[in-house]
C-alpha cells in the first residue's frame, strides 16, 4: 500500500496511526467505561475476585474482577514491578481499588454493596482474609476460597485424553481430539469440508484444538464439532 500511494504521489506523506486514531481509543474506552459502570450501578450486590499473578511477561500484576448475574467485568490491573507483595499491601490494595470503585458508582462509597470477595487459597490470600474481616468497612462480607491449582487438576483428571481418570469422557475427548487433529494435518480435507459448509451455511466454521493447560478449549472443541458435524 505505501508503495502505491508513493507511485500516485511522492511527494504524499503517509500520516502516522496516532495522528489518524487521535482521541479515537480514549472515546472507545470512555463509551465503554461508562456502559460497565451503568450495569454495575444496576447491580446490587457486587462480588469480587482478586488475583495475584504473573503475566506473559514475567511482570507481577494483581487483576480485579466484578461478577454480576450476566458476566464478568474486568475492573483493575495494576503492575506491582517490586513492591511487596504481603498480606497488608494487598489489603491495602483491594480497598483503594473498592473504595475508588464505589465512589465512581455513587457519591458516598456504599460498602453494603460488596457481597463477596474470591481469591486462591495461598498462605498469604488466607491472611488477606482475615485482615478484610476485620475491617470496618468489609467486617458484612464473605469470602469465597477458590482452590485454583485443585480444580485445575481435577479437570485434568476428567478430560486429558492420555490420563482421564473418566473413562468414557477420555474416549470423547480422544476422539474429538483425533478428528481435529486429523483435519488441521490435512489441508485437503479441510478445505472440503469447509466448501461444504460454505454450500450448506453460506460461511466456514472452524474446527478448534484443545490445549490440555486451557480447559475452555476442550469445551470450544467438542462445541466445534458439534456445530461442524453435518460438513465433516
Amino acid at each position: 500500500m505505501q508503495d502505491l500511494i508513493h507511485a500516485l504521489s511522492p511527494i504524499y506523506q503517509i500520516p502516522s496511526r496516532h495522528r489518524i486514531a487521535d482521541d479515537l481509543l480514549d472515546e472507545a474506552y470512555n463509551g465503554l467505561r461508562e456502559e460497565v459502570l451503568k450495569e454495575l450501578r444496576r447491580t446490587e450486590f457486587l462480588n469480587v475476585t482478586v488475583d495475584e499473578t504473573t503475566n506473559i511477561r514475567s511482570q507481577r500484576v494483581i487483576v480485579m474482577t466484578i461478577t454480576t448475574p450476566t458476566k464478568s467485568w474486568f475492573i483493575h490491573l495494576n503492575d506491582m514491578e517490586d513492591q511487596t507483595l504481603d498480606a497488608p499491601a494487598i489489603c491495602s490494595w483491594v480497598l483503594d481499588r473498592l473504595q475508588y470503585l464505589l465512589l465512581q458508582l455513587d457519591k458516598a462509597a456504599d460498602w453494603k454493596r460488596i457481597n463477596s470477595i474470591s481469591t486462591d487459597t495461598c498462605c498469604v490470600m488466607k491472611s488477606v482474609w482475615e485482615k478484610l474481616k476485620a475491617t470496618p468497612e468489609l467486617e458484612h462480607y464473605f469470602m469465597i476460597p477458590c482452590d485454583s491449582h485443585g480444580l485445575q487438576l481435577i479437570m485434568k483428571d476428567i478430560v486429558d485424553p492420555k490420563s482421564s481418570k473418566v473413562p468414557r469422557a477420555g474416549e470423547v475427548f480422544k476422539s474429538a481430539l483425533a478428528i481435529v487433529v486429523f483435519f488441521h494435518h490435512s489441508p485437503l480435507e479441510y478445505a472440503r469440508m469447509q466448501a461444504k459448509q460454505i454450500e450448506k451455511w453460506g460461511q466456514r466454521k472452524a474446527l478448534i484444538a484443545s490445549v490440555i493447560t486451557r480447559w475452555g478449549t476442550q469445551y470450544n472443541m467438542l462445541s466445534s464439532l458439534h456445530d461442524c458435524q453435518e460438513a465433516i
